[in-house]
């Protein structure tokens, strides 16, 4: 199996990125717009560094497959995604930490709050994001597998 996954060219590892991360992404705006299950503020950061890793795979598939900094940069952005969706989850099975994340980020909008607070609420999380949900664990999923991805094209 190994000798298989050697044999995989470069341009073969961007193109399985790409569309990994279109394929997450799909099912993301699926779950908002069909389903309405509206991103809290931790889940629109995963999806920011999602889109990301996914145009940097692009990038490099566009520019030039070999070129190491495409899949250096999308890894980077997975594992910064990583980290969003582990604290997502940590939110979820922890009830004290998630009470003092405060107010959701569509109230912090529309109070016209300082930039700060918004930005503070979407990069620690609000108490929309305590919500008992797998979508993190989903997004932590494809956030490896991205990053197995870009490992892979980096390598080759």
């Amino acid at each position: 199996m190994t000798n298989y996954l050697r044999a995989i060219d470069s341009e073969d590892w961007s193109i399985l990125t790409v569309a990994a991360g279109a394929t997450f992404l799909f099912v993301a705006l699926t779950l908002e717009y069909v389903f309405n299950q509206l991103p809290c503020a931790l889940c629109l950061n995963q999806r920011m560094w999602m889109i990301l890793a996914t145009l940097l795979a692009a990038g490099g598939l566009a520019h030039n497959p070999r070129l190491g900094i495409y899949p250096f940069l999308s890894l980077i952005s997975s594992v910064v995604g990583v980290g969003f969706a582990l604290r997502q989850i940590y939110l979820q099975i922890t009830p004290s930490a998630a009470s003092s994340c405060g107010p959701g980020l569509d109230y912090l909008v529309s109070n016209q709050s300082p930039f700060a607070a918004i930005l503070k609420a979407l990069t620690t999380g609000t108490g929309d994001c305590a919500e008992p949900s797998v979508i993190p664990i989903a997004a932590l999923v494809a956030f490896v597998m991205l990053g197995a991805g870009a490992i892979m094209q980096w390598r080759n």
